[in-house]
């Protein structure tokens, strides 16, 4: 899924920092959603470069992790131009910020119908 952290500061503090997720589609690899890049291009094969993705069937995540501590106000999450589905899910997104490896918050919601086509 890709993904760009955006905090009050205006600055993105995800940027280059360490990533992982469940599983790599080559090339789409997960240190992509952090490399600050926001100009998507809509050709597919173009995306590769600056986005992230897991594999078909996998039940996806994508994870952070700070260089130092950080305090986490708010993140934006982006999406592929011309994704088939908004993440893994086909009916919702979601998000877990953790401590020391600990769920200390979490957040999801339902995708709109929009957002599910």
């Amino acid at each position: 899924m890709p993904t760009s952290y955006y905090f009050f500061t205006g600055r993105n503090l995800a940027l280059k920092q360490h990533t992982n997720q469940s599983s790599t589609f080559e090339p789409w690899h997960s240190s992509h959603a952090v490399d600050g890049k926001l100009d998507i291009p809509d050709h597919i094969s173009s995306q590769a470069a600056t986005c992230t993705r897991t594999k078909e069937g996998d039940t996806g995540w994508w994870g952070l992790t700070f260089s130092q501590p950080v305090d986490v106000y708010m993140f934006r999450i982006y999406n592929r131009i011309n994704s088939e589905r908004m993440d893994s899910s086909k009916d919702g997104l979601g998000a877990v910020l953790l401590q020391e490896g600990k769920p200390i918050e979490f957040a999801s919601r339902a995708l709109t119908e929009t957002e599910k086509r």
